[in-house]
């Protein structure tokens, strides 16, 4: 089958190397005797490279308005090799630069922040068919 933009190509496997990317989130959190307290935490965000499968990922999944997102399960391959959930993002407050996937599964937010740790910032997805989706518990 030829993938064609344009067309609903959701029943495809999209593989893509992607950037990635920490952005540290704050907000505030109140308490039941209402004290405020400032915390943060960590979103790892997979920036997809400029290719082939990257426009035709975007073309087919990419959400229409900023606020949007939409889930995919994809796999994180080698070296973590572990299903994953990620929402789809348009360019916004938070990555402003960028259309990008942010990790939605904590432990494989732990072996990215390993890989990371590591000196690697790349890594190949394969975002799987939404028909799949059902066959990974993430």
């Amino acid at each position: 089958m030829t993938l064609q933009l344009g067309t609903d190509n959701r029943e495809e496997e999209f593989l893509m190397n992607c950037k990635v990317t920490t952005v540290i989130k704050w907000f505030e959190d109140v308490d039941s005797k209402n004290n405020v307290t400032r915390q943060s935490t960590t979103m790892f965000l997979l920036v997809p490279e400029d290719s082939s499968q990257r426009t035709l990922f975007l073309d087919t999944w990419l959400p229409s308005y900023e606020e949007e997102t939409y889930e995919v399960v994809g796999l994180l391959l080698s070296p973590i090799n572990k299903p994953c959930r990620f929402g789809v993002r348009n360019k916004n407050k938070d990555y402003p630069s960028e259309h990008h996937l942010i990790m939605m599964t904590v432990d494989a937010e732990d072996e990215v922040r390993r890989m990371i740790d590591a000196g690697r910032d790349t890594i190949k997805v394969a975002i799987l068919p939404s028909s799949k989706e059902e066959k990974f518990d993430v």
